[in-house]
């Protein structure tokens, strides 16, 4: 399995990537509405802000995960892990784990501090997400699933220290994704 970084000639890929993904998991509605997220921040005016990395094999592309930045009003800054998409033939195999883990460890080489995500904790505990508190780091918008909202230091540091409204890209800027 090969990581790279994404590149706007991969846009209909990924795009395709997620639909199948999600389609197949939770249905083609949530399949057609993740898709039309990716495709927004895989925009050419988003592309330039986040960080996205696929996995692929002699078959094509298996996973890809995608970051975009968030920042605080008080200038500091971090990124959100989402979506992330696993080819479903290939799920359980650990390719989704090791994608994770390798763009985290990217982004901690690049100089970042913390990676947020709203996700399940079971899940992202295993990447050293924690439960951070929706009142004390006020995500862009109000959560649907507060015990969702998490986040990793990539310095090691207590992510429970933060405070503020978080602000996020464009693409993510709608309370129906939160």
């Amino acid at each position: 399995m090969q990581f790279s970084t994404i590149s706007q000639n991969d846009t209909d890929l990924i795009v395709q990537l997620y639909k199948d993904s999600f389609s197949e998991a939770e249905g083609p509605e949530e399949g057609a509405a993740i898709a039309k997220l990716v495709r927004s921040l895989l925009a050419e005016e988003e592309l330039e802000s986040i960080i996205g990395f696929v996995a692929a094999d002699q078959q094509g592309l298996e996973a890809a995960i995608i970051f975009s930045p968030l920042s605080f009003a008080k200038g500091d800054a971090g990124f959100l892990l989402s979506p992330v998409a696993v080819r479903s033939k290939t799920q359980g195999q650990g390719i989704g784990s090791r994608l994770i883990r390798h763009g985290l460890e990217a982004l901690k080489a690049q100089g970042h501090d913390i990676v947020f995500t709203y996700g399940d904790p079971a899940y992202y505990s295993r990447f050293g997400f924690v439960a951070v508190s929706h009142e004390k780091v006020v995500a862009p918008y109000p959560l649907s699933m507060p015990v969702g909202w998490l986040a990793v230091s990539l310095k090691g540091d207590d992510v429970t220290k933060l405070e503020g409204r978080l602000q996020c890209v464009r693409a993510f800027d709608n309370p129906d994704l939160w």
